[in-house]
């Protein structure tokens, strides 16, 4: 193995491992990560199982199979803050 390829074999792997940690940090659209909802974002954003009928198209669909009345949530969240 020639001495060439000895050191450029380790300095590509460092490198790759640069690269790949520089790409760490905040991702964007953070706000999609926002709960829908007061009571089910109050329970921690427990809504796939009982969620309230307003609310059941964002956590879980198929409660509206279950859904007997027509329902509808508004809300109302200030998810920009110390923005200038």
């Amino acid at each position: 193995m020639s001495m060439k390829r000895f050191f450029s074999i380790p300095l590509l792997f460092v490198l790759l491992s640069i690269t790949v940690q520089a790409q760490s940090g905040q991702a964007g659209l953070s706000f999609l990560k926002n709960g829908v909802g007061a009571r089910t974002v109050a329970m921690g954003d427990a809504g796939v199982v009982g969620s309230d009928m307003g609310t059941a198209m964002y956590y879980n669909p198929a409660l509206l199979a279950d859904d007997e009345k027509a329902s509808i949530t508004i809300m109302h969240s200030e998810w920009i803050q110390d923005i200038t």
